[in-house]
């Protein structure tokens, strides 16, 4: 339990101490505010829901906003402009503005924006690195635990204005954060917003002035009848994910005729559908290169496995008893080794082996520096070994 405390408490505590972070949230705020509600304006259809959830939800209850996500200054742009400028001032008293996450290749690559956004209440989240991700496990033990949490469920910023599908990312989450909180599901509320992109637009780096953004806040969403399929061991949980996904989908886009149309930045700027036609291109391409997640875990897992048990010198039961001994699921024991010797002192190939209760996990990673920056690919191998192949002492 403390190793995860203390794994949460380096991304959840603010660098700066508490009046930092309050002095971080009322700043941005400030600009914020003033970018949509004096350079342009805002309005908010069903605030008084909003409101009333971020402010008095009961307590331990978890909040998870969501929207569409049209451009690079949705958030902090419209949490800002729908709350009071004092709601930020004051977070060392109530605790309760809201977590996001950004991309750690943008928002995290140096120490000072790493402090800034933190302070901020910004997680790290790694491209490509799936749902499995530690990060993840941060964000739903905070739902859990009451905190406020907003998500862009598509994953990327959106060009034609459209909402794109949702990740089934946004679905784990909800189910991992039920699991902490004992079977209690956490509070869903969409919204839908329109012409954020006009204020910013794609590829822009200083906001517009003279639009009038529109949001319309739904209800919150009663998704029992998926979430009860939940860490259920008779249930296919990626489709359960899916299912949840799907269904918030379908909420968001609910809303979406009570604003006035996005711009369709690709019909509009030739240089925004040459981008996005190359996204659309290495998309299809990952996905032909990729085999489908429940295929390649399966062909994987024995092979990973022995592979990994091998390389460290011990057995699969060996592994077992060692994390029951530190906890269990709580204490996930990691052990990491080279494959074979780096093709250069700048390159590392590892093959890494995380124990955690019944479940393992295995990745093959690749890690490079180049020019001062350090980059990391890894593969997920495999998760979750079948009951059979956790019963076999694996590679002594």
């Amino acid at each position: 339990m403390d190793s995860l405390l203390d794994f949460d408490q380096e991304y959840l505590g603010p660098p700066w101490g508490p009046y930092g972070r309050d002095l971080t949230l009322g700043i941005v705020s400030l600009a914020s505010k003033f970018i949509l509600q004096v350079l342009n304006s805002t309005k908010v259809l069903n605030q008084d829901t909003y409101t009333e959830l971020v402010h008095n939800r009961p307590h331990g209850a978890g909040l998870l906003t969501i929207s569409n996500h049209t451009s690079t200054f949705d958030d902090p742009g419209l949490p800002c402009a729908m709350l009071p400028w004092h709601f930020f001032w004051t977070e060392h008293n109530h605790g309760r503005n809201r977590w996001t996450m950004c991309a750690s290749d943008i928002c995290f690559r140096n120490e000072l924006l790493r402090q800034f956004f933190l302070n901020g209440k910004t997680l790290p989240v790694e491209r490509g690195a799936g749902v499995g991700q530690r990060i993840m496990g941060v964000a739903a033990r905070a739902l859990a635990r009451g905190e406020w949490l907003h998500i862009f469920p598509e994953g990327r910023v959106t060009p034609d204005g459209r909402v794109g599908p949702f990740r089934q990312g946004i679905g784990r989450l909800v189910c991992d954060a039920k699991a902490v909180a004992g079977g209690r599901d956490p509070i869903i509320l969409p919204f839908f917003h329109s012409h954020m992109a006009r204020v910013m637009p794609f590829k822009s780096s200083l906001p517009r002035a003279g639009h009038t953004v529109t949001v319309a806040v739904g209800q919150p969403l009663d998704l029992g009848h998926i979430t009860c399929r939940c860490n259920q061991p008779d249930e296919d949980q990626q489709q359960v994910w899916r299912d949840i996904a799907a269904a918030m989908q379908h909420a968001v886009q609910q809303l979406e005729p009570q604003v006035p149309p996005n711009p369709n930045q690709v019909e509009e700027r030739a240089d925004v559908r040459e981008w996005e036609e190359r996204y659309q291109e290495r998309l299809r391409q990952r996905r032909q290169q990729q085999l489908p997640e429940p295929v390649m875990m399966q062909q994987h897992a024995a092979v990973g496995a022995a592979a990994a048990a091998a390389a460290a010198g011990v057995g699969w039961q060996d592994l077992r008893q060692q994390q029951q001994q530190d906890g269990g699921l709580l204490r996930p024991k990691w052990q990491q080794w080279h494959l074979q010797p780096p093709e250069s002192e700048e390159d590392e190939e590892q093959l890494t082996i995380a124990s955690i209760g019944s479940s393992t996990v295995v990745q093959l990673s690749r890690r490079q520096q180049r020019q001062g920056s350090e980059w990391v690919w890894w593969r997920l191998l495999t998760a979750g070994l079948g009951q059979q192949q956790q019963q076999q002492p694996l590679g002594r």
